[in-house]
């Protein structure tokens, strides 16, 4: 794994934000999820986790950081391979924050209170958003076909996860769509199954 994170310190982490401020600190994460112990392991991805995809929002570090997970998908042991496939997806399908929290009617009323004292709009705010979003979205695009073996993984949390991811990337259905009706074929859990049909019913055919 000589290679592997190749370019990691030429991306300015400093200047990019995740759920708790600067993302200074992901570099160091994704060091540890590629060649520290198990424990090490384990640590960096939940840290990953909460911090470029927390509670399912995502933000400007979470499209940086795709690259070299995608790259740490391709060379990692089947059991971190999975944990990698899950964060992938979960930011495939992740939201900015104000777009889950200012969802309905009193969100946006008590956001955009917040935010007229801050000297801002929540139009401009939801807009900005808008934008991180479309970046995590292309960035995600870029590798996701990886994730078609993982619709046979063993955890159904992660078949369904990525069942669902594959719902806003239409420009993959010529891949996905077959893939996802192999796999809706030999799917037993309930949950994952009705995610695929709902998929399934939502991407060109």
């Amino acid at each position: 794994m000589v290679d592997v994170l190749e370019g990691l310190d030429e991306v300015d982490w400093g200047a990019l934000r995740h759920a708790y401020g600067s993302a200074v600190d992901v570099p160091a994460h994704l060091r540890m999820l590629a060649f520290g112990d198990e424990a090490g392991q384990q640590e960096a991805f939940g840290e990953l986790f909460s911090s470029v995809c927390h509670q399912g929002t995502v933000y400007p570090a979470s499209a940086a950081v795709f690259p070299f997970l995608y790259e740490l998908l391709e060379c990692s042991g089947a059991s971190l391979r999975s944990w990698i496939a899950l964060l992938i997806a979960s930011m495939a399908e992740g939201e900015t924050y104000l777009r889950v929290h200012a969802s309905n009617e009193d969100g946006k009323e008590t956001w955009r209170r917040i935010l007229s004292g801050r000297g801002q709009s929540l139009d401009a705010e939801l807009a900005r958003e808008a934008d991180e979003v479309a970046a995590v979205r292309a960035a995600a695009s870029r590798g996701l076909e990886s994730l078609a073996p993982f619709l046979s993984d063993p955890e159904p949390e992660l078949r369904r996860v990525i069942s669902s991811a594959l719902m806003f990337y239409p420009e993959h259905a010529e891949w996905s769509r077959g893939a996802l009706e192999a796999a809706l074929e030999r799917e037993t859990d309930a949950d994952v199954r009705e995610t695929m049909r709902l998929t399934l019913a939502a991407i060109p055919v």
